[in-house]
């Protein structure tokens, strides 16, 4: 009885552990990123397959899904989760999403189309994410099946004008390859 007690107790011990796992800090994720305030997962339903039907429970993604899907961590990903979330509060007040029913519009840039393609499950073959430079640092996101619709920006001000400076400056010297 002894040897199954604690056979039961690492199995629990370990199996809980690899349950959290995946909110947790580790190198490519930072310990004040896992605990900021706004860093809370989204609950998504989807299909089974390509051409099954719907998945009978929701599924939690967050902020280190879309790193490990993005490969790194950096300012654009943090805004377009934060702003992407905010709208999918809007469209789903019952707190799951239904990434089978919306559809997006995002700049080109790396950061953003990732982001709002993991986030909403739009896509470019099912003609549900569309590129288009004009939308700027922002979004619109539209319920398929109520025609719901929302654009997101950021607030003027609240990216700091400094951080815009030296990021074009960054962008100019590697144009001109001035640094590696």
């Amino acid at each position: 009885m002894k040897k199954f007690l604690i056979l039961l107790f690492f199995v629990f011990v370990n199996f809980e552990s690899k349950a959290c796992e995946e909110f947790l800090p580790n190198w490519y994720y930072p310990e004040w990123v896992a605990k900021a305030k706004y860093n809370t997962p989204i609950k998504v339903l989807d299909t089974e397959s390509a051409l099954g039907r719907y998945a009978l429970k929701y599924k939690e993604i967050g902020l280190k899904d879309l790193v490990k899907f993005h490969g790194h961590l950096c300012d654009g990903l943090v805004i377009a989760y934060i702003e992407i979330k905010e709208v999918l509060k809007l469209l789903f007040p019952d707190g799951v999403v239904d990434r089978t029913d919306l559809r997006a519009v995002s700049k080109n840039g790396p950061c953003w189309v990732d982001a709002v393609s993991y986030l909403t499950g739009a896509r470019i073959n099912f003609k549900t994410l569309r590129i288009d430079n004009s939308v700027g640092d922002g979004f619109i996101i539209q319920k398929i099946s109520t025609g719901e619709t929302y654009q997101v920006h950021l607030k003027p001000g609240v990216f700091p004008k400094e951080m815009s400076e030296l990021e074009a400056k960054i962008k100019k010297l590697r144009f001109e390859g001035k640094t590696s």
